[in-house]
């Protein structure tokens, strides 16, 4: 494709993949595939919905303000500075590295990696791990699990306040807590 912004870009797909340009620019994009990959790097889109039945989606350097990641089984992996942001996904796991402003997450039972920065995080796994490593402390973090650890790693800071409550299992932390739990 020709290097500018597009109005809208829309990718269906039965069986194939969808490889993306790198630099690519458009307003909104809405890539759906039943069983193939979408892949892209370096994607510029203010509103990008991205979605597949069994195939992987790998979305690097993206720099958006709304987007919606979806898979029924396949894999959700995507970089970059996003504003807001709804990662979703059955049975495939899913990682994110960058910089997101606010993030949900729906997930059944995958694994869930994050890296970077994170204003905002809502998440309801039923079963899965979610390990997070962040290089500022998130300003809010809601995270209910029925089963699956969740291991974060935040970096020294002033405090923060934590609310725990569990069926079962336990909770360590690295930092001084005022109150036993």
């Amino acid at each position: 494709l020709p290097k500018k912004m597009f109005e809208s870009i829309t990718v269906k797909t039965s069986s194939g993949d969808s490889d993306l340009d790198i630099d690519l620019e458009a307003r909104k994009m809405n890539l759906k595939t039943a069983s193939g990959d979408i892949i892209g790097a370096d994607i510029r889109c203010p509103d990008l919905n991205a979605a597949s039945t069994s195939g992987d989606i790998k979305l690097n350097g993206l720099l958006c303000q709304q987007a919606e990641l979806s898979s029924t089984s396949g894999d959700i992996k995507a970089g970059g500075e996003l504003f807001d942001v709804s990662m979703a996904t059955t049975s495939g796991d899913m990682e994110f590295t960058g910089n997101i402003r606010y993030l949900k997450l729906q997930t059944s039972s995958v694994d869930v990696e994050l890296d970077g920065n994170l204003g905002t995080l809502t998440a309801n796994p039923v079963s899965g791990d979610i390990d997070g490593r962040f290089s500022e402390v998130p300003g809010d973090m809601r995270i209910e699990s029925v089963s699956g650890d969740v291991n974060l790693s935040i970096p020294e800071n002033d405090g923060f306040p934590l609310s725990y409550k569990r069926v079962s299992g336990d909770i360590r932390s690295d930092f001084n807590l005022l109150t036993s739990i």
